[in-house]
């Protein structure tokens, strides 16, 4: 009896300890903002941060973009369906996609930080029937 009294304590004990998946994915965004960046990702693009907002279920990612005479390179209608694309096909993000979370893609001048191009990528979008 006391074994099993024992085995129920370690238990609930174990569950008591596990983190929310709202806890998880806040603390994976700090974790690899405060790991990685600034991260170059290519000639003249740095990815500056992750974030997680509770509030709309949205992880966003921001990114500053160098460009001579801080001019917009940049066309939101582009932009919008090659992350719509790589948030559908990206098997990195299945946990994120699988609670119906919504990715904000964020690209700002690296000089003056006017936003270039502000797209979110919603449940809707990534869960097009092939």
């Amino acid at each position: 009896m006391k074994k099993i009294i024992y085995t129920l304590i370690v238990a609930a004990g174990i569950c008591a300890c596990s983190e929310s998946f709202e806890d998880r994915v806040t603390r994976e965004a700090e974790e690899f903002t405060n790991k990685n960046c600034p991260m170059r990702v290519s000639e003249n693009i740095v990815t500056d941060s992750m974030t997680y907002d509770r509030a709309t279920r949205t992880v966003a990612y921001f990114y500053s973009i160098e460009t001579p005479n801080d001019s917009n390179i940049l066309k939101r209608d582009e932009v919008y369906q090659l992350m719509k694309e790589t948030v559908t096909n990206a098997t990195s993000l299945k946990i994120y996609k699988e609670e119906g979370l919504n990715f904000r893609y964020v690209y700002r001048s690296s000089k003056s930080k006017k936003v270039f191009c502000d797209v979110t990528v919603t449940k809707k979008d990534y869960n097009v029937k092939k």
